[in-house]
């Protein structure tokens, strides 16, 4: 049975990071994950037995997974978040000039999807990170809203029959690459199991500088949990309607970029008791953030920041939260000696 939550409670978030911009060593993302005080990370990639190749989660065996769950389940870590590509796929099978794929979506349903939420399943995880599809390069995402829409609906209900929150993340080029169809996005699918991750990177690197804190106050009563990332508009690009994400290089610690974060923060902190009324109603137990700076570079489906620019960014956001009252879950001292040693 749930308890009501105190006032403090209501101003904690959870923190979490891609450690797999840390090192792509899963044994090496668990104890970098523990470095930063940390009890969560969300998984994305990673080389679980030591052969020198980092793999999306989607695709590894049943040894690399159970040896993923066993570190785990030594460490004390739990994974927060499974960080899905669910989504990032053509809506329409047509020649546009981008590498992103085309799968019938049927197909897509049992095979992708159905892939993703058995890992969350396994993980033990009620958070599946996703998105809402690509239309054809150049075109005009409102006329592929519908298909989009309905394909994103499809899935949600393949989420709510397990008690899974899918997460769908704003992004450039995708149909919901902003608040105004992201909103729409949410009203279409109409279920509690939809909610919306913010990332003001994603919006600021559209060439739209303080943008991000607009679209945040309009989207904040909507979302599932946020993504930790910063953005400086470079005044020499020149805009072309497209986003070319292996190019993207102006990632910054946050309150270094030109989304706004203080009012972002702001307007979080204001929205915090209601976000948590809501997530607790679905039993998750808290708003998470999540780390996922990109500081020496970023793309399609993952970037690099290294360890040591991890620490910059969780020190980067941990003074933008205080500024706003906001209190973490990163480990106390007193809890150390009550933690397993991580020896596996």
């Amino acid at each position: 049975m749930m308890t009501s939550s105190t006032s403090s409670d209501l101003a904690t978030v959870s923190l979490s990071n891609f450690a797999d911009e840390m090192t792509p060593d899963f044994r090496g993302q668990i104890t970098s994950t523990l470095a930063l005080g940390m009890r969560s990370m969300s998984i994305r990639s990673g080389d679980v037995l030591g052969t020198g190749e980092s793999k999306n989660v989607m695709l590894w065996s049943q040894d690399e997974l159970k040896k993923a769950q066993q570190m785990l389940t030594s460490s004390g870590v739990f994974i927060a978040e499974v960080g899905s590509p669910i989504g990032k796929v053509k809506l329409v099978d047509v020649e546009d000039g981008t590498k992103n794929r085309f799968v019938p979506f049927q197909r897509y349903l049992d095979e992708d999807v159905r892939r993703a939420l058995d890992l969350a399943g396994f993980f033990g995880c009620n958070r599946l990170r996703g998105f809402s599809f690509y239309p054809p390069k150049g075109s005009n995402p409102d006329d592929y809203f519908n298909q989009a829409a309905d394909q994103v609906a499809a899935i949600v209900q393949l989420c709510a029959a397990r008690r899974i929150l899918y997460g769908c993340e704003v992004e450039a080029n995708l149909v919901g690459d902003r608040a105004e169809r992201l909103m729409r996005l949410r009203e279409h699918v109409g279920s509690p199991w939809f909610r919306l991750v913010f990332d003001p990177a994603n919006i600021t690197c559209q060439n739209l500088k303080e943008v991000a804190a607009m679209d945040f106050k309009a989207l904040r009563f909507l979302l599932g949990w946020f993504h930790a990332k910063e953005y400086k508009v470079d005044p020499n690009v020149t805009w072309k309607g497209h986003v070319d994400e292996e190019t993207l290089k102006n990632f910054v610690p946050l309150g270094y970029g030109n989304s706004g974060y203080d009012q972002i923060v702001y307007s979080l902190a204001r929205a915090l008791p209601t976000l948590h009324t809501d997530l607790n109603a679905l039993d998750i137990p808290s708003f998470l953030i999540t780390l996922e700076p990109h500081l020496r570079r970023g793309g399609q489906f993952g970037g690099y920041t290294g360890p040591d620019g991890m620490r910059v960014a969780l020190q980067a956001l941990l003074t933008v939260l205080a500024t706003h009252n906001i209190e973490t879950d990163l480990i106390q001292w007193e809890e150390v000696k009550r933690t397993p040693e991580f020896r596996i």
